[in-house]
């Protein structure tokens, strides 16, 4: 009996032994000849909604769209290798297998390159989360957008909303590492009562469950996607979700990026259009791993590469910038590098660079961040029921951006990613002096709206008004810079308010009491370039 105990133990050492030893490895092939696949016929790969983005933006479906060789695939399947994601716009495949089959894959004719990308783990358990808040009514606070006042106004993110864009029918994909608790949370209640969240994927345990592993990824969320109004409103509240779990928490290696790859490619089929990832990749568990200042030219790792890859195709991809610039490092990591990366800078409240905002240049000497937004003290939804915490990182500024985007695309579905990135910058405080800092500063989307719809003035002088029944709110969506006045006027033409406006900042407001009869009437701005009416009912 005891010689058995001792056999079954050195079995189980041996299993144990081997299990260890297993590796990830990104495999480079050769081509897509004889693919079964093409690109006359997209619809076996592609979304009918990816198709119609490609088709608004003029794409055309090209070799790269095509899916990597099935029979390549077969070949390495067959030699005891578990394929966990394939790369069509790299021709990649990343495989699970030991050692000495990795070194048998190198010796087939249509592998290119064979290299380990990091060590294997075993999916993580799964536990289902369970709402332990019952749906009750939260303390409000006095503004609309509570908690996230400051962080959406200091962007002038509030103009988008007031003008009827809050990123509906716009896909935003969010790649983190993990979205904990995010299917119970109170705060994205409307996403899933409007079908705005969908079914997530798991890109590290290759499965459909996103709700575990950490709450980063609900945190970014809640920056976009919140809906609790007087409590916290994010950034795209009627955008629809797709999030996708590509990090692995329990260690750093370039396995990551070939989830980030396989995840920004999925995305695209399902016809995303913004993708935000709060995510950096510069040093790793590994040392050897490590990128170096030399290889951040948007083409040495896989995700930049296949992130101008995505945004050739229409997705418009937000990145965090980094939050090394307080540290050793200093630079943007990857992919905030790539070409095809609109990358973040992270402010304070008081505008002012963050100091652990990364820096650039890349290394072949372009700007970024492209553009900065409130990363220091940023609201964002707690797990425990209706509170909110504050955190710091621009890993919070990318997705305030992001948001804002999808609001752009919303209103403007046939422009451009280079059109819409070109008008946020010029939008931004530091456009006729970019740097490496701040890049070109503090967006301000009312103005990036203004540009893309053709209005080139820079005063961009402009007002919103709001009716209730005793109060009218007027929102200053831009700045008034000399005194105006403010004349309101029924049909017959008798005048019910006339009154002088001091100049105002942008997105302050005026709140005047009045006294009115039902009717219509129309609201008169008198400026001292223009006259602005704007119409409403009592």
């Amino acid at each position: 009996m005891r010689y058995l105990i001792v056999l079954l133990f050195l079995f189980l050492s041996i299993l144990v032994s081997g299990q260890t030893n297993l590796s990830n490895y990104w495999v480079e092939l050769q081509d897509k000849h004889e693919t079964t696949y093409s690109i006359f016929y997209p619809q076996a790969y592609l979304s009918p909604r990816a198709l119609a983005r490609r088709h608004r933006h003029h794409i055309p479906i090209d070799s790269m769209d095509l899916p990597v060789n099935e029979q390549y695939l077969a070949v390495i399947a067959a030699m005891d290798v578990r394929i966990r994601h394939t790369s069509k716009w790299l021709n990649s495949v990343t495989v699970v297998t030991t050692d000495s089959l990795a070194q048998q894959l190198k010796e087939l004719t249509f592998v290119k390159k064979v290299e380990r990308v990091g060590r294997y783990h075993e999916p993580t358990e799964k536990k289902e989360n369970v709402r332990n808040v019952p749906i009750e009514s939260y303390e409000r606070t006095p503004g609309y957008y509570g908690y996230g006042s400051l962080q959406i106004s200091m962007v002038n993110g509030h103009a988008l909303h007031r003008l009827g864009y809050q990123g509906t029918d716009v896909y935003v994909g969010v790649q983190d590492g993990g979205f904990n608790k995010a299917d119970v949370m109170p705060f994205f209640d409307s996403l899933r009562v409007h079908d705005q969240l969908l079914p997530g994927k798991d890109f590290v345990d290759g499965d459909d469950y996103i709700y575990e592993s950490a709450a980063h990824g609900s945190s970014v969320l809640s920056i976009m996607a919140s809906n609790l109004p007087y409590l916290y409103v994010g950034t795209a509240p009627k955008a629809t979700y797709l999030c996708m779990k590509t990090e692995d928490v329990r260690s750093e290696s370039i396995t990551e990026e070939c989830n980030w790859v396989a995840a920004i490619e999925y995305a695209d089929s399902m016809g995303v259009d913004v993708i935000n990832s709060s995510l950096g990749y510069t040093e790793f568990s590994e040392d050897t791993m490590n990128y170096e200042y030399d290889d951040l030219n948007g083409q040495i790792s896989r995700a930049s590469r296949a992130a101008e890859v995505a945004f050739s195709k229409g997705v418009f991809v937000v990145n965090s910038a980094g939050n090394s610039g307080a540290g050793s490092w200093k630079f943007v990591g990857t992919p905030a590098d790539s070409r095809g990366v609109f990358a973040i800078g992270a402010v304070t409240p008081s505008r002012s660079r963050a100091r652990f905002s990364s820096f650039g240049p890349t290394s072949d000497g372009r700007i970024k961040p492209n553009i900065s937004a409130m990363g220091q003290q940023v609201a964002v939804a707690s797990l425990k029921g209706y509170d909110i915490s504050v955190s710091n990182g621009t890993s919070l500024s990318s997705p305030l951006i992001a948001g804002l985007v999808a609001n752009l695309k919303q209103a403007f579905p046939h422009k451009s990613n280079e059109a819409i990135q070109l008008a946020i910058e010029q939008s931004a405080s530091q456009a006729n002096d970019p740097d490496n800092v701040l890049g070109y500063g503090i967006p301000d989307f009312y103005k990036a709206y203004s540009l893309l719809k053709g209005n080139n003035n820079k005063q961009l002088q402009a007002v919103e008004i709001f009716a209730s029944r005793d109060q009218l709110e007027i929102i200053y969506l831009a700045p008034i810079n000399d005194r105006a006045i403010l004349s309101i006027y029924d049909w017959s033409g008798k005048v019910h308010l006339k009154r002088k406006i001091p100049a105002k900042k942008q997105f302050e407001s005026t709140l005047l009491e009045y006294k009115l009869p039902k009717g219509v009437y129309y609201l008169s701005l008198e400026m001292e370039e223009e006259v602005r009416q704007v119409y409403f009912v009592r």
